[in-house]
């Protein structure tokens, strides 16, 4: 079982995306935790049921070069279907 859930993807300054695991939410669970999670934020209104997306993402040890991350413990980010893959609800609020 994935250790993946509710998150935001951000860029390092500002939140791009909303994601949670599709194994976890219905698409409706998911929209409701989205609005409340983004209440307040100036994204909020981006938070609607036609802006939900299916995608994939994968934890990456190492991140890929064009991920835009500086930590040292490998992050999650968006991906391709496969090995290691997760398929996800997704929002871009960006």
């Amino acid at each position: 079982m994935s250790k993946f859930d509710f998150m935001f993807f951000h860029d390092g300054c500002y939140v791009t995306d909303i994601v949670a695991p599709k194994s976890k939410y219905t698409k409706e669970e998911f929209l409701e935790t989205a609005q409340f999670e983004s209440d307040g934020y100036d994204f909020a209104d981006k938070v609607k049921p036609e802006n939900i997306r299916e995608k994939y993402v994968r934890w990456y040890p190492v991140p890929p070069e064009d991920c835009d991350y500086d930590g040292d413990k490998g992050c999650y980010t968006f991906g391709k279907p496969g090995r290691g893959a997760i398929t996800v609800w997704a929002i871009n609020v960006r």
